[in-house]
């Protein structure tokens, strides 16, 4: 039976060729279209990979009335210490990180400063990309950025000014890619403070405490992110001034940003909503059946003489069935083969592809007017594609050829059992 299952294959090779690539480009959708959608998620997650955090959390205020010493960035303006209990209380919070972020117009260059707590998840994630050197030991230690220092021709072992206090630098850290607020130095947040406390310029433009921060870190359960964003934006939401900053952003308003921040950016196409996700691929999968069944009937309508000579000769109904369902399921497994070979093929050329994510200013603030190349203020940042083969598509794409089939064999089982041999057999 199997010599004459396999020499009708062959003979009939051009339909059965058709409905093999039906099945595979049915289970080829489904895996890149479900793996694609998983990609563009964990891309809009990238920005954060630095951070080890999903959530930042800044407040706009008043832009700096002198460009002199050591002043807050307008869009990162002093944040009360209280709020990083109210934060820390919120369901799906993890952790929290916050940070002090300074603009530094001393009279050699300026600088971008940020106070970091060495013990946080943050201030260990900077801590663990040091490339030279070791990590502060005390609040007048700090470490400078690669890239900063390679073009100041900094060493470990300077000395350095900041805002009229003394440093020294005790290593280089290698921050990769563009980050959610980079900045030139990484100091203690304690000495930091008190340096943004005790500046004229930032009290003149904003009232400012010994223990305030700009910039909050929050590490979210992954299933709760969305969840969190929404209870911050309830509990944050009051704005405590009038006015606009010269972005937009209203002042005294905090900024909530998330990876859904950067959803849109990525594709306007390839990020579908689930609901329609799921609607296209059973437009997709019902068609594909129509095409199938349509296929498989029509074959075996063409071959009624020949099942009509075969019960003839002694072969039951059962044995002409077998042959049929045998028939169908090596088209299937072969069909379904196929899609997961090229399926393999699309995800690991896509995987070559690159996705470009643009930082807003606000996150990674600076003073345009002293840009002297605008790659100083570039902030695309350009990653892989983080797509993966998601076997769990695969076992799904698997089951769907499968009731592809059974639909398939329930049909033309069905036009076969209509036959009657004497019918057949009396107009031959």
């Amino acid at each position: 039976m199997l010599k004459y299952i396999l020499k009708n294959l062959f003979k009939r090779k051009r339909k059965y060729i058709l409905s093999m690539l039906v099945i595979s480009s049915v289970v080829l959708l489904f895996i890149v279209m479900n793996s694609l959608s998983i990609a563009y998620k964990k891309a809009s997650e990238l920005p954060f990979k630095n951070i080890q955090n999903s959530i930042v959390i800044q407040k706009s205020g008043n832009v700096p009335e002198e460009t002199k010493g050591a002043v807050l960035p307008c869009s990162m303006t002093a944040i009360k210490s209280d709020y990083l209990k109210i934060i820390a209380s919120i369901s799906g919070v993890k952790n929290i990180s916050s940070g002090l972020f300074l603009w530094v117009f001393d009279k050699d260059y300026f600088k971008r400063v940020m106070g970091v707590d060495w013990e946080s998840s943050l201030g260990k994630k900077i801590i663990s990309g040091i490339i030279a050197g070791s990590s502060p030991k005390s609040i007048h230690e700090v470490l400078v950025e690669q890239t900063f220092s390679s073009r100041n021709n900094f060493a470990v072992g300077d000395k350095i000014d900041i805002a009229g206090n003394n440093y020294s630098i005790t290593g280089i850290v290698q921050m990769t890619g563009k980050n959610i607020v980079e900045s030139d130095y990484y100091a203690d947040l304690r000495k930091i403070q008190e340096t943004a406390y005790n500046s004229i310029d930032v009290q003149k433009t904003e009232k400012f405490e010994p223990d305030d921060v700009n910039i909050i870190f929050v590490d979210a359960d992954l299933m709760q992110i969305n969840n969190a964003a929404e209870s911050l934006n309830k509990i944050l939401a009051a704005s405590d001034k009038h006015g606009f900053t010269p972005t937009g952003k209203a002042l005294g308003t905090f900024t909530i940003t998330t990876p859904k921040s950067f959803e849109s950016q990525i594709s306007s196409f390839f990020f579908l909503s689930d609901k329609l996700m799921l609607l296209i691929l059973i437009t997709i999968i019902a068609g594909a059946i129509l095409i199938i069944i349509s296929s498989l009937n029509h074959n075996v309508i063409e071959r009624t003489k020949e099942f009509g000579i075969m019960r003839a000769v002694g072969y039951t109904n059962i044995n002409i069935q077998k042959i049929i369902i045998s028939e169908t399921f090596i088209l299937l497994i072969t069909g379904y083969l196929t899609g997961i070979i090229a399926s393999l093929a699309v995800i690991y050329f896509l995987s070559k592809m690159n996705v470009t994510i643009t930082i807003p200013w606000e996150l990674n603030p600076f003073p345009h007017f002293l840009l002297s190349s605008p790659s100083q203020a570039d902030t695309i940042q350009s990653y892989l594609l983080p797509i993966k083969f998601q076997l769990q598509y695969a076992i799904t794409g698997f089951f769907i050829s499968l009731a592809m089939g059974i639909l398939t064999i329930a049909f033309t089982l069905r036009t076969i059992n209509k036959f009657k041999v004497m019918e057949v057999l009396r107009h031959e």
